[in-house]
């Protein structure tokens, strides 16, 4: 509790004179920082069907940032069930990579869906996927994601995953 009725950031000058060495002013202003909670972890969502591709890219992402909060899901539904609790709770993810084809609900369809809701929109969002098609480029720019074709050598889709991490969840 914070006995000091000038607010915490604010000194009385023997207590910094004792603490700090002479002081010649009657107040002494002093940076205080209150004790916090750690912040809320870092959360990356993985919406991809294919377990080989999720175990690679949680490998990838928390080698690159081991604070960071992996979660998978494999199909948009599941996505948009897990995004929406995470809504509830105020721990959005920092960064979405989505697979556009997937069962039950396609990549394109997360996508929008992503899009449309106001709270979710400014999640950014990485479309990897095997297609390099000009339409899906398209559509991803659209609607304000990147496109990422999956490097077929595991080597460079670490460092494709690296690259994405780094410049989105800082």
């Amino acid at each position: 509790m914070n006995r000091n009725p000038l607010g915490p950031s604010v000194v009385n000058y023997r207590l910094a004179s004792a603490r700090f060495g002479p002081v010649y002013r009657s107040k002494l202003y002093i940076r205080f920082e209150p004790p916090t909670m750690s912040q809320p972890p870092k959360l990356l969502l993985c919406i991809e069907d294919d377990e080989d591709d999720q175990a690679f890219i949680e490998e990838a992402a928390t080698e690159t940032d081991p604070k960071l909060v992996f979660v998978a899901k494999s199909n948009g539904r599941e996505a948009l069930i897990f995004l929406n609790s995470q809504k509830e709770q105020h721990q959005l993810p920092c960064l979405i990579l989505l697979d556009i084809n997937m069962p039950l609900m396609s990549g394109k369809e997360t996508l929008v869906a992503i899009k449309k809701d106001p709270a979710l929109k400014n999640i950014p969002v990485v479309v990897f996927t095997t297609s390099s098609s000009k339409a899906d480029q398209v559509f991803c720019e659209h609607y304000g994601a990147d496109m990422v074709t999956k490097p077929v050598r595991p080597l460079d889709l670490k460092r494709v995953i690296e690259h994405v991490v780094l410049s989105r969840c800082v």
